[in-house]
């Protein structure tokens, strides 16, 4: 815009729209700039240009290019530790689950272990879930 209409002026202020006017201010300044074309050209010719960017690095590309490709696991996602403080919230507060809430939640946990244990070949006596009446649940995969 520079190159086309050439640097903002008093005098050529009336050639350059407000919009432009308004691009320019913020890229003086850093962050998006509104205001009246006359004040906006007084901040421009009052604000230092900025500094031109550090030069991109090859070295650097090849570390975003590894990163862009690189297989990002589960336990390295905000997901896992939004998992995780549900579980250890769901363990803080599970007194004040009633008798509904309590059994729903053991019904999934007793069908997350019945998929585990398709998987898992070998099981601790350790691993079993007690109902409170004494009877035992499919094995827990206990990590």
């Amino acid at each position: 815009m520079l190159e086309v209409k050439g640097e903002p002026t008093e005098a050529n202020l009336k050639n350059i729209a407000a919009d432009e006017m308004a691009l320019l201010a913020s890229w003086k300044a850093g962050k998006k700039v509104k205001g009246k074309k006359a004040a906006l050209l007084k901040f421009y010719q009052d604000t230092a240009a900025p500094n031109k960017p550090l030069a991109w690095t090859d070295a650097e590309e090849e570390q975003l290019t590894r990163l862009k490709t690189a297989a990002i696991t589960f336990n390295d996602t905000e997901m896992d530790t939004a998992l995780k403080q549900s579980a250890n919230a769901v363990k803080t507060n599970i007194s004040q689950l009633n008798d509904d809430q309590a059994a729903e939640l053991l019904e999934a946990l007793t069908k997350r272990s019945a998929a585990a244990a398709s998987t898992t070949t070998t099981t601790t006596s350790n691993n079993v879930v007690r109902h409170p009446d004494g009877e035992h649940s499919a094995p827990l995969k206990i990590n």
